[in-house]
């Protein structure tokens, strides 16, 4: 039976980051999440393979949808750039965040695990302003050393653009020269775009958590966890 919110073997377009923090939120749609996807299927429905033998050079750049984005690392010379950004977002994009990236202190420990190398964040900018980031996080527990942790977001005005899936595709890059075995997100269910795009870059759901989270307003959320191993190129 082929899972709910989906029409066959219908591919997703990667490049679709119309949803906020799509690294977080999305609406899993599956009858059982804990069903995997054949190997075979997921190879049909990703995008063409990248070379991971080299990461990226930063900055670099690329025109997507119609305009000029510049990518490069994220340094502790970013602070107040990263703060003016979250602090402009609506706050529907702030609702669902794990944490608070809007307060100095949740930034300030973001930049030292960058300094530490327990975090690599890829930014995206337009005519100068930030438009977008993604991070890979390496977790802090013995037992998970292995896993990486994606979040991503986009700016509201930017999405659709293909942004998103860029920002993704890059950080895929970045992780397995840091020894990382397998890419994990977890999202709220609430988020078709988020899953399309990751579902599109192979990911596979692995858990369905019921009230696992909850909201800035108290409102309580099933998590997803989805993931896909590193050793398949993107």
């Amino acid at each position: 039976m082929p899972p709910k919110g989906f029409s066959g073997d219908r591919a997703f377009d990667v490049n679709d980051d119309t949803a906020p923090n799509a690294a977080i939120l999305f609406e899993v749609g599956y009858a059982d999440p804990t069903q995997h996807l054949s190997s075979a299927t997921r190879r049909l429905r990703m995008p063409p393979a990248t070379d991971l033998t080299t990461p990226p050079t930063y900055p670099m750049s690329q025109e997507l949808g119609g305009i000029d984005v510049t990518f490069r690392l994220m340094s502790a010379a970013d602070r107040d750039l990263m703060l003016a950004f979250t602090r402009s977002l609506p706050e529907r994009d702030l609702l669902f965040l794990r944490l608070d990236i809007t307060q100095d202190s949740v930034v300030d420990f973001w930049l030292q695990n960058i300094e530490t190398g327990k975090t690599v964040s890829v930014l995206a900018e337009h005519d100068g302003e930030l438009v977008g980031y993604c991070s890979l996080h390496q977790s802090s527990s013995l037992w998970t050393r292995h896993l990486g942790e994606i979040r991503l977001l986009v700016s509201s005005d930017q999405r659709g653009k293909g942004i998103g899936g860029e920002l993704a595709r890059q950080i895929f890059e970045l992780a397995k020269p840091r020894g990382f075995l397998k890419l994990v997100v977890r999202m709220m269910s609430s988020q078709d775009d988020a899953q399309a795009l990751f579902h599109g870059l192979g990911f596979i759901p692995e858990a369905l958590l019921n009230d696992w989270t909850i909201d800035r307003k108290g409102r309580t959320h099933d998590l997803i966890v989805m993931s896909r191993e590193i050793e398949e190129n993107l």
